[in-house]
């Protein structure tokens, strides 16, 4: 019947392109199970929960759809509840996806309408289809490959440095981690919180920034706070009063070392522009705290002036503390695709 046929294929573009808003893909998960079913079972479609969708096998067919295109959770518990045939009652109740829940139970009954081996070959093909909508909504992986030359590094930190690169602070903390290193290289220094995650809390490591670094025998302590764009005394009051929280164990610390007059302490934001008014150069309490900002570009200055490190071992400590935590599988594709461009020379 081609009023048919042009009916289901209606319903499945409207799944898969709606005229108005993004896919629900948990309604192509469910389509996707729905599919897999029919290719082993003479079943009527509709009645979803007659194989239970849950378990391994359920788990399986729905993490086809990666992360990065659909929600957390079991999309036919999360939007079946009580459902035991799927109906045009129930896409009538769907009132932020109306239009695509009808366009499903339209699929869904179209399926169920035919005999078992046209049905199964139908399926095959909504299966095909699913599989060509994921390869075409989910970008090519890029892979951040680790460095073999220097005017890479220094290209991709002077780039940093000029500007912001609008990624939520998270290639500016990577470049951070990496300066760090190189100014405060172990066994003298000790290093906290190199590698955390942008939104990883203090107080675990009870480190006093973004990473710190310990010197017992000077008996000195340097926090760094990587800042993406403009400082503001708002950030810096905000900061200091978040330090406060990790402030008495490292204090405990340190006494059981020495007498904390013997300690100095000092927090270093480093930031593209400066924006405060005034400058308050320490806070007091138990131990004086120092307050430093240094812009991204005199910071790399000064530490590839100070440091003592090969070219090789400059490029493990880049290959460390920026390619490899960037590379991983929670970085953002547009940041990962942002330090492909800002590595390539041109």
């Amino acid at each position: 019947n081609s009023g048919l046929d042009a009916c289901f294929t209606n319903a499945l573009g409207s799944l898969l392109q709606p005229a108005s808003g993004a896919p629900f893909v948990p309604y192509l998960q469910a389509v996707l199970y729905i599919c897999t079913i029919d290719h082993f079972f003479d079943h009527p479609p509709e009645f979803i929960y007659t194989y239970k969708p849950r378990g391994e096998i359920a788990n399986l067919i729905f993490s086809v759809f990666p992360p990065s295109l659909a929600p957390g959770g079991n999309p036919i518990l999360n939007n079946f509840k009580a459902v035991d045939r799927m109906g045009m009652d129930w896409a009538e109740s769907r009132e932020d996806t109306r239009d695509q829940a009808r366009a499903l139970v339209i699929i869904v009954h179209g399926l169920s309408s035919l005999a078992y081996s046209p049905r199964r070959q139908m399926s095959s093909l909504i299966r095909k289809s699913l599989t060509r909508f994921i390869q075409i909504k989910v970008p090519a992986r890029i892979h951040l490959a680790n460095q073999t030359d220097v005017t890479a590094v220094a290209r991709f930190v002077n780039r940093v440095a000029a500007e912001p690169t609008n990624t939520r602070g998270v290639i500016e903390q990577r470049v951070v981690d990496f300066l760090g290193s190189l100014e405060f290289p172990p066994p003298q220094w000790r290093a906290r919180g190199l590698g955390d995650p942008v939104h990883a809390t203090n107080s675990s490591s009870g480190k006093l920034g973004d990473c710190d670094f310990q010197h017992i025998s000077d008996r000195r302590c340097v926090a760094l706070e990587a800042h993406a764009g403009r400082l503001t005394n708002v950030y810096v009051t905000e900061h200091l009063r978040t330090l406060e929280l990790n402030l008495p164990r490292r204090l405990k610390e340190w006494d059981q070392i020495s007498g904390l007059a013997d300690w100095t302490v000092t927090v270093r934001f480093v930031v593209h522009e400066d924006a405060r008014s005034g400058e308050a150069s320490t806070i007091t309490g138990d131990i004086p705290i120092g307050v430093e900002v240094v812009s991204y570009q005199d910071y790399c200055q000064t530490v590839v002036l100070k440091s003592g490190f090969s070219p090789l071992e400059t490029l493990e400590l880049f290959n460390r503390w920026v390619i490899a935590p960037l590379e991983a599988n929670n970085t953002p594709h547009a940041t990962k695709a942002l330090v492909a461009a800002l590595l390539v020379d041109g």
